[in-house]
């Protein structure tokens, strides 16, 4: 069976839809097709081999970095089973998918319908069990049928099984939402589960396992219904997402004068605290937690929302391709909403881009401080605003990129008279005191500038011991 091809962002994740949200991730893991092969139609296979697979809320995804990427959508799932691993237990854990693929599912599909069969073959340490455990929730809720329709999906045909789900679901949250409402209005007497007082059951071993029994019943029924308003509150936030990326959308298009501007940034400030539909925790991710936070880290940083046309842009692009990791640490648990990551996890997902192929680096400066820089950052470009600064006290006249050559004449020009201290140098770089001040360390150390530490605080001029 062929599969369909899915779109990676820049670090190789998968570019998911909008409101789809990543369940669980399996390393390790393989696809076999028994009827043929398949996969890439271009280029079919009887296997894919050592891949991550991920169950989203609308999709099944598999990526890998030499076998490509695709995916299986959600309502075209039939059929699914867990197949036996022989009688001493020596096979790898195995799960067939029957997929029953119509234009209704999706609408790349020929006339003709497609149907086929998927094992899938787990070969990490957890095996196939949070995958087989989550599957047939995340079936029942449906959750596809939410999605905007301008993505992949249209209408996905109905099953009674699924149907009966989503029913069931709904009835029982709302029920327990009604049940709360007239708890709190006037008091019930106890139930047989939760009354207090003794009765002549209870008395001997038998019961006390009637009354642990009872103590049992209870706490599932708590845990069911507190799982019930978590599930709620998760998509509440997902509808608020949503609706942040059409907002950043609308301003994007929007354009006006100095109200509208300050209006637009604003704005943007907002929807920083709603940027990431599924962010990666270790519950989902697993064992590929910090190799996923980084990839996820990256996007943050590079790619610019969806929709947004405006001078913001990317995280990273807007603070001139280099931003303190505390900086960087704030802005994207931010945009994590409630889970946080820790600085710790941060520090070591940004240590894992070198060896993903990604172009950002981690940067330590000889003060100690780190900073996230992209790939093409310039540090001529830095050192030459610097020595335009020197020349003039143009702000805008500093900001413009000029070539490094250009810019140590207009600083000898000036002779020398005008000093640069840190927070005129951050005003520039439209950047924090503390990476201003590490850009102005490194000018120096490349014989740029020189210091005067006096009663004014720390300075720098133009370094003209450099033409003697």
């Amino acid at each position: 069976m062929f599969l369909y091809k899915l779109t990676l962002t820049p670090s190789g994740r998968p570019l998911l839809f909008p409101g789809e949200v990543e369940v669980v991730l399996m390393e390790a893991t393989d696809l076999e097709f028994p009827s043929g092969a398949g996969g890439d139609a271009a280029n079919p296979r009887e296997k894919l081999t050592a891949g991550v697979l991920t169950l989203t809320t609308a999709r099944i995804l598999w990526t890998s970095t030499s076998a490509g990427a695709y995916f299986v959508p959600l309502p075209a799932m039939r059929h699914h089973e867990e197949l036996s691993r022989g009688m001493f237990r020596t096979k790898s854990p195995r799960v067939r998918f029957e997929v029953f693929v119509t234009p209704d599912v999706h609408p790349a599909v020929q006339p003709t319908s497609a149907t086929g069969h998927v094992v899938a073959a787990f070969r990490g340490r957890a095996g196939c069990d949070p995958l087989v455990a989550s599957l047939p929730g995340i079936l029942a809720q449906r959750a596809w049928t939410r999605l905007p329709p301008t993505v992949w999906l249209t209408s996905p045909p109905p099953t009674s099984s699924t149907t009966n789900g989503t029913n069931a679901v709904t009835t029982t949250t709302t029920n327990s939402s009604s049940h709360n409402k007239s708890t709190a209005q006037q008091p019930q007497p106890p139930s047989e589960e939760t009354a207090t007082f003794f009765r002549a059951s209870d008395a001997g071993v038998a019961g006390i396992l009637r009354r642990q029994e009872r103590d049992s019943a209870a706490a599932d029924r708590d845990l069911s219904e507190a799982f019930a308003d978590l599930n709620a509150l998760k998509e509440k936030a997902s509808a608020m997402v949503s609706l942040a990326g059409k907002l950043k959308a609308a301003v994007a298009r929007s354009e006006g004068g100095a109200d509208d501007k300050r209006a637009t940034e604003d704005v943007h400030g907002w929807l920083l605290s709603l940027g990431i539909d599924s962010p990666v925790t270790k519950e989902s991710a697993g064992a590929l937690y910090h190799q996923q936070l980084s990839r996820q880290l990256a996007d943050f940083l590079l790619v610019p929302p969806t929709g947004d046309k405006s001078s913001h842009g990317a995280p990273l692009t807007a603070a001139g391709g280099m931003l303190s990791l505390v900086d960087a640490w704030c802005i994207y648990n931010r945009a994590r909403g409630t889970a946080l990551v820790s600085p710790e996890d941060v520090r070591k997902a940004c240590e894992l881009w070198p060896k993903l192929g990604i172009p950002i680096v981690l940067r330590t400066f000889s003060s100690g401080s780190l900073a996230v820089v992209s790939g093409d950052f310039d540090d001529d470009v830095v050192d030459a605003k610097l020595l335009v600064l020197m020349a003039s006290d143009d702000v805008e006249s500093a900001r413009s990129t000029r070539p490094l050559e250009e810019a140590i004449r207009l600083a000898r020009r000036a002779g020398g008279l005008r000093s640069v201290g840190v927070t005129e140098a951050a005003r520039v770089l439209g950047t924090s005191l503390e990476l201003a001040r590490e850009h102005l360390l490194c000018a120096e150390s490349r014989g740029w500038l020189c210091r005067d530490d006096g009663g004014s605080g720390l300075r720098f001029s133009y370094n003209f011991f450099r033409d003697l």
